[in-house]
């Protein structure tokens, strides 16, 4: 197991930094090497919302169809939407994305891949949205389950993460801190 807190800032050249406040990794303090990794690949611990099958870059590649059914979500009256991407690879991301029936906000992404990666039997993801007073959504938490098996190792992976103190980024994108 490992839980990693992280903060994501701007330094004073405009580049997108990662300070790895704290590591623990099978019981064990692991912010060091989690810090190395971080500045190995900097852009991995920034959200890239050009995945989403809403953003409008995403049109061309995107299915939906109207599900039919309502969910509640925080209070909120939700209508679920099925979509199919196309990715790379022939590989697509299929789900639902449900849809604040007054704001029009996403609330909730719920999706797969198909196929499956290698050795995957099992693959969910859930985003959760929220939407701030500006009626702007962003990215709440995500979690992740799968479970696959290459030879003779089995392997079950969780992911949690929640996402907070988001600020504006010189380039017009959202960039958000990250914790466990």
């Amino acid at each position: 197991t490992q839980e990693t807190w992280s903060r994501i800032s701007v330094d004073r050249q405009g580049s997108v930094v990662t300070t790895v406040v704290r590591s623990i990794k099978n019981g064990q303090d692991n912010t060091e090497n989690a810090q190395k990794q971080a500045d190995k690949n900097p852009g991995r611990s920034r959200f890239e919302y050009s995945f989403l099958p809403m953003m409008p870059e995403n049109q061309n590649k995107v299915s939906v169809m109207p599900t039919g059914t309502t969910k509640s979500l925080s209070g909120a009256a939700c209508e679920g939407f099925s979509f199919s991407m196309a990715g790379e690879k022939n590989q697509k991301t299929v789900g639902t994305v449900w849809i604040d029936e007054k704001t029009a906000a996403p609330l909730l992404m719920e999706f797969t891949f198909d196929p499956l990666p290698t050795g995957a039997k099992v693959v969910r993801n859930e985003l959760h949205f929220s939407v701030g007073p500006e009626g702007i959504w962003r990215l709440a938490s995500m979690s992740s389950y799968g479970e696959g098996q290459i030879l003779f190792f089995h392997r079950v992976f969780t992911l949690e993460m929640q996402f907070s103190d988001y600020f504006p980024y010189s380039s017009g994108e959202q960039v958000s801190g990250t914790s466990p």
